[in-house]
């Protein structure tokens, strides 16, 4: 058997059991070396920089389980912005040029292409080979659009990246759940909204905030943080313990029967984001709403034999959707270290995460050529499977590799 990474974060992840690895007082050790998690992160990102610093820096949605490339007829927005994450990240890692300036040359496309920088709004693709053909914002991208100027900014300095970003923050089209985040802490009355909208926008925009935050310093930035964060806590969490994934009436849990559900990794998601929020100062009692979240992903989706997480449920806690999906078991990854790496029931996270993470190299980890692939390997064919666009993975990564 040829001996890989892959296989020494395996056995590290078994034996962190019992000694934990890179161990450190007070629980604050990684669950694996940074070189093995920055190893990881490198072989997810480097194909996707290869691919489009030849490419013109387009990202490219598809790549087969060889890393070969499956063009598409369109760019979107949220792909573009996340792939300016991925090279943020590897040269966060390496401290090497050629990362950085792929981040600069994909973020310039998204600010020339993609930009109305009259209205603070992003185009939420374009056609490839015609860039001027674009279509209308969506708040999905929109959110990552602004994550992605952050980081372009942090790790170059340019003042256009940042303008950008406060720009849509401010004037831009951003997200219902902001706006209904926002009106219900400033106790407007008669709130209404009657549509169904998504907390999957707001979730990541609570993220881009998080990062703007840690570029400005803003006591406005932080003011709509602690606005999300209220409204989490007061409108959306349940008393079942879950946030559902559409709302409408602004906080009323889109019924079954129209398509309402809970999103499992999402629930992981929240408690991780709400985590570090409390790290860079909001109030201590949401790591118990956290706690709440992760209490019901476990009670309702964690497979402890298999190592996995179910992707759906209903409101009754009945999974309806048992087969896991990889970006959750990214998500689960990163939480589970960082309630470990920060002493939180420490021995019983180091076990969640050293059955994910084997469940995670058994069916997700590309043995062959690196990189995640997008569904369980145990059960297909190579042919039938394709690459995973990373973000998630690089995330789970990047927070063992910083402990």
């Amino acid at each position: 058997m040829r001996i890989t990474p892959f296989i020494i974060l395996l056995l590290c992840g078994y034996s962190l059991i019992l000694t934990g690895c890179d161990a450190k007082p007070k629980g604050q050790g990684l669950m694996i070396s940074p070189e093995q998690s920055k190893a990881q992160m490198l072989q997810v990102i480097d194909p996707r920089l290869n691919w489009a610093v030849q490419n013109q820096n387009f990202m490219v949605q598809t790549f087969n389980a060889d890393w070969h490339a499956t063009p598409t007829d369109t760019v979107e927005l949220y792909s573009q912005a996340r792939q300016v994450y991925l090279f943020a990240k590897g040269f966060d890692i390496t401290q090497r040029q050629h990362y950085r300036d792929a981040a600069i040359y994909s973020a310039d496309l998204m600010l020339r292409d993609m930009y109305d920088s009259t209205t603070g709004n992003w185009y939420s693709s374009i056609a490839r080979n015609q860039p001027q053909t674009r279509y209308g914002p969506k708040e999905y991208g929109t959110s990552f659009a602004i994550f992605a100027m952050v980081h372009a900014y942090r790790i170059t300095q340019d003042k256009r990246y940042l303008d950008a970003a406060l720009k849509t923050w401010m004037i831009g089209e951003v997200s219902v759940g902001l706006s209904l985040a926002r009106a219900s802490q400033l106790q407007k009355s008669n709130i209404t909204y009657f549509k169904a909208w998504s907390i999957n926008p707001l979730m990541h925009l609570f993220e881009a905030l998080l990062a703007l935050y840690d570029v400005t310093q803003s006591p406005s930035v932080w003011q709509d943080i602690e606005f999300i964060a209220q409204f989490v806590e007061d409108d959306l969490l349940q008393p079942q313990g879950y946030i559902a994934e559409y709302y409408e009436q602004v906080n009323q849990p889109l019924t079954i029967n129209n398509g309402g559900y809970i999103e499992l990794g999402h629930q992981i998601e929240w408690a991780y984001l709400l985590h570090t929020a409390v790290d860079n100062g909001l109030d201590s009692r949401f790591r118990d709403v956290a706690q709440t979240l992760y209490d019901y992903a476990i009670k309702t989706g964690w497979n402890q034999n298999q190592g996995s997480l179910a992707a759906r449920s209903n409101y009754d806690g009945k999974v309806v959707e048992p087969e896991p999906v990889w970006w959750a078991q990214a998500e689960w990854l990163r939480l589970t270290a960082y309630l470990k790496n920060n002493n939180y029931d420490a021995m019983q996270n180091s076990k969640r995460f050293s059955r994910s993470m084997a469940f995670v190299v058994n069916e997700y980890v590309d043995q062959v050529h690196g990189g995640w692939m997008n569904k369980k390997q145990s059960k297909r064919t190579r042919d039938s499977l394709n690459k995973v666009l990373g973000y998630h993975a690089v995330a789970a990564y990047n927070a063992l590799h910083d402990g």
